[in-house]
């Protein structure tokens, strides 16, 4: 077993148009200069996929709405800001993850990319997880990103949509992507928008909604994001970020009930949570 530790601490396009909105921003600072999307929102029978572009000198919102069914087997562009090229994802369905698993022959574990997704992308080609294409190419080995996913970075979107592709491709060659949930990652979907960039702020707000809205369960990856941990046990060795409070050893839950309880409470105001001592 070989096993890999990186803390990078540094560290959709969607075709159809059955009906596709533009409006321009003027107001925008230049850190919003950027692209980002696709945002997949679900609204009851019907899907609106968002994506931003920046052309000519100005930051372009198109919003592309159709049939739910419509969006079975199509491949989505993601278009990130980093010096890396587009890649396509695939929708694919997911259940919540386990607690507990085997320890691979191989497991790089990297932790706080926090959207830096040109780095995140070039530790996994150097040590062999992905392609120049980034396909996943680990065989049956896992990869594990041990929290912080969001903030401070200006690819958190197309970082989320490349760990959401690496998700599915892995389960297909046996391999594993595990997601351990930080405090970063729970702040946004909370609402907390102490660390975020002014980018996605601005977008947020140009299309009318709480940035929290974003990342909901009525997105693509708000649902994906539902179904990770917050605590993995591989063979021996325990897997959190940021260490376990004393107040939650002393409840002596196991790591399945402390992930289900988490699970349920992601995203909800405090008054709204069940009564548990913090988790980290």
């Amino acid at each position: 077993m070989k096993t890999y530790a990186i803390l990078a601490i540094f560290l959709l396009i969607y075709s159809y148009n059955a009906k596709s909105e533009f409006f321009q921003q003027e107001t925008f600072g230049p850190q919003f200069e950027r692209n980002d999307g696709p945002y997949i929102f679900y609204k009851e029978n019907t899907v609106e996929i968002v994506t931003v572009k920046y052309l000519n000198n100005k930051q372009k919102i198109k919003i592309d709405s159709f049939p739910i069914q419509l969006l079975t087997g199509k491949k989505i562009k993601v278009i990130p800001n980093a010096a890396i090229r587009t890649f396509r994802i695939n929708l694919f369905s997911y259940i919540p993850e386990h607690s507990f698993c085997k320890m691979p022959e191989k497991l790089l574990v990297v932790s706080d990319i926090e959207g830096n997704l040109e780095d995140f992308a070039k530790i996994l080609q150097v040590t062999g997880v992905i392609n120049k294409n980034y396909e996943w190419t680990y065989g049956d080995n896992h990869l594990l990103i041990n929290g912080d996913l969001f903030d401070r970075g200006t690819d958190v979107t197309a970082f989320l949509w490349l760990c959401y592709k690496l998700d599915r491709e892995s389960a297909l060659a046996g391999g594993k992507v595990h997601i351990i949930l930080g405090n970063h990652d729970e702040m946004n979907l909370k609402g907390n928008t102490n660390y975020v960039m002014p980018k996605y702020l601005d977008l947020s707000s140009a299309l009318g909604i709480e940035h929290k809205k974003l990342y909901d369960e009525n997105t693509e990856i708000g649902r994906w994001l539902r179904t990770k941990s917050s605590i993995l046990i591989i063979d021996s060795t325990l897997f959190v970020h940021g260490g376990l409070s004393i107040s939650m050893l002393a409840l002596k839950l196991n790591p399945e009930q402390i992930n289900n309880h988490v699970r349920e409470n992601l995203g909800k105001e405090d008054s709204l949570m069940e009564p548990v001592p913090k988790f980290i």
